[in-house]
């Protein structure tokens, strides 16, 4: 038997007969030493409820205040759900905060920073909403201390679309505009005590900034062709000011797409010559992370430029997570493996995918904690979680194709190598059974497929179950599809066949370890 380069990544082309490669909630993981394999499929992490507000339409973001060993303030926790700022409790609980917010469905920034009419001693969160400027006193008692800025207060009464804080200044990003301004040092209520001007444009492109950022006390703001750098000059007039030789000729399109990790900043790109290609800007050189098969998923959207995008580190692994509303997918890049992967929700009711539950993300208590893009809820999301809040995970990876120059392959046998006895299942009448997965294949590039085979990964503790299928008949181009949804592991080594004439290990095997350096 030989090994067919069963474990992978999402390669789906514009044809299918070229390559029809999926990865949908599994991600592949390389195994260092001298493993099983080199590489395997690790499933997505499940959910369940942590928080939850009746009726609310969605989690519009998440946010943790560090603590602050000064005043001996620990690290606190909050959440925009709907109209309410929301602080969340170690225990599930939540403690809404009296004043309404503009709610737009868009997601809601948040900043936060020391509050020096207050010693510096004492956090101040800054966060906006629907294109109104919040600000919430730490010191204050629940439900009270959110505060409205006046739009007076900003240049023009301009709407404010997006909040940071860089180097002791709150920096508002003015929506429809190509100026940011700051506030007064550790203050995130003064926006007009700064000497003059209080808002500054940003000079080297003409465009409106649709995205700002703040990583490693810089700054930087993102038109939809170009890009820029900014720095606390300690200038006391207006301390930020651009970076020599930090603009970038690539921009964002996608304004609420923008994340970071580390020192890099992630978003779904464009410039004069297109758009909707994702970038990782590391240092001032934006390099292109996505793909072929992603960039045409993107590109095929009616409107991709309502992408959310955030990051998220779970067991080893950093991923920039995107979701697309308006194209309902879901991808996640692997900064480890350099692989996408698609995380996405099974519709029990209507027999679909549809996009993962997530929409933002923060660590909390330990715990990474998302927010419902449909609902009030907050969940725990965690690899032990072996559905979604109570709806399966449907997992599926669909092979690269086995095709000998068009040539009768003959298949005789099939193992699917994985994780055995794991569990025991109950049927629907009580009594135990097997895990089951599912095999069908194709025999025309994936154009139709057969029908579905059962094989059994075996009852707790079977540990030397093998899962085969025999006797699958000829073809001259298979893709073979494996699906599963019962709640347990599912971590894949890799996928064995038996063919004639003398299958060995096809060329797609070699071309995954090449995309890995191996």
């Amino acid at each position: 038997m030989a090994r067919l380069g069963f474990i992978g990544a999402s390669y789906p082309n514009l044809s299918a007969n070229v390559n029809a490669e999926e990865c949908i909630n599994w991600f592949p993981e390389m195994v260092p030493g001298s493993g099983a394999a080199p590489i395997s499929l690790l499933p997505t992490p499940g959910l369940k409820a942590f928080a939850s507000v009746p009726n609310a339409v969605s989690v519009r973001g998440l946010f943790e205040v560090l603590s602050n060993p000064t005043v001996a303030q620990p690290g606190r926790y909050f959440a925009a759900i709907g109209s309410y700022l929301y602080e969340v409790n170690a225990n599930g609980t939540l403690t809404q905060y009296a004043q309404p917010l503009v709610d737009d469905g868009n997601p809601v920034y948040f900043a936060a920073g020391p509050n020096g009419s207050a010693g510096g001693g004492v956090w101040q969160l800054l966060f906006c909403s629907g294109g109104t400027a919040y600000v919430l006193d730490l010191t204050a008692a629940a439900p009270t201390g959110v505060s409205v800025i006046p739009a007076a207060d900003f240049n023009n009464s301009a709407a404010v679309s997006m909040v940071a804080y860089v180097d002791g200044f709150f920096v508002a990003l003015l929506a429809g505009t190509n100026e940011f301004q700051l506030s007064a040092l550790l203050n995130a209520l003064d926006w007009t005590s700064l000497a003059a001007p209080g808002a500054a444009g940003v000079s080297v492109f003409t465009d409106n900034v649709l995205a700002m950022i703040a990583n490693d006390r810089l700054l930087l703001l993102a038109g939809p062709k170009q890009s820029v750098w900014y720095y606390n000059s300690g200038d006391p007039n207006f301390p930020l000011v651009v970076i020599q030789g930090s603009e970038i000729e690539m921009g964002i399109v996608a304004q609420n797409s923008i994340a970071k990790a580390g020192n890099d900043v992630f978003y779904v790109g464009g410039d004069e010559r297109g758009a909707g290609i994702v970038r990782r800007v590391t240092g001032y050189t934006p390099n292109r992370i996505s793909d072929h098969t992603v960039e045409l998923a993107i590109q095929n959207m009616p409107v991709f430029s309502d992408a959310i995008g955030w990051t998220e580190q779970d067991r080893g692994h950093t991923f920039y997570v995107i979701w697309f509303p308006t194209g309902n997918l879901t991808f996640a890049y692997d900064l480890a493996s350099g692989m996408w992967h698609k995380r996405l929700f099974w519709n029990t009711q209507i027999g679909a995918y549809e996009a993962h539950l997530a929409r933002c993300h923060m660590y909390a208590f330990g715990k990474h904690l998302v927010g419902d893009r449909q609902s009030g809820t907050i969940y725990d999301m965690h690899q032990n979680y072996l559905d979604d809040n109570g709806t399966p995970i449907r997992r599926m990876r669909r092979a690269p194709h086995i095709n000998d120059e068009k040539q009768w392959i003959f298949y005789k046998q099939l193992q699917i190598d994985a994780e055995m006895g794991e569990a025991t299942l109950l049927d629907a009448n009580g009594n135990p059974r097997d895990p089951v997965g599912f095999l069908r294949w194709s025999d025309d590039g994936g154009h139709s497929w057969k029908n579905y085979h059962t094989l059994n990964f075996g009852q707790i503790g079977e540990y030397k179950t093998r899962a085969i299928q025999r006797r699958m008949g000829k073809s001259r181009d298979r893709v073979f599809e494996f699906t599963c949804s019962d709640p347990v592991s599912w971590r894949l080594v890799d996928a064995y066949l038996k063919a004639d004439p003398g299958y060995t290990t096809g060329p797609s095997l070699k071309a995954t370890y090449r995309k890995l350096g191996m």
